[in-house]
């Protein structure tokens, strides 16, 4: 009968160590996640600031094709 309750008591020990555990990897993989969403977000701000750069550039190139055509003409 000892060996029964010594059995038992390791058995109620098992659950909240695997509880503890789960939850600690939850915990782990939570923290993970938001470093690499906050990489996430900073590349985004990146590549919108990218893109920004890109309009200007092409807003940039209407008023060179309207005088090359007006040259063109008085040409």
């Amino acid at each position: 009968m000892a060996a029964k309750k010594a059995s038992t008591k390791t058995k109620s020990k098992e659950p909240v160590s695997k509880s503890q555990d789960a939850l600690s990897e939850i915990k782990t993989h939570q923290r993970e996640c938001a470093i690499r969403y906050e990489y996430i977000e900073k590349r985004l701000d990146e590549g919108s600031e990218k893109f920004k750069k890109l309009e200007m550039m092409i807003w940039g190139v209407y008023p060179f094709m309207v005088a090359t055509i007006v040259a063109a003409k008085f040409l």
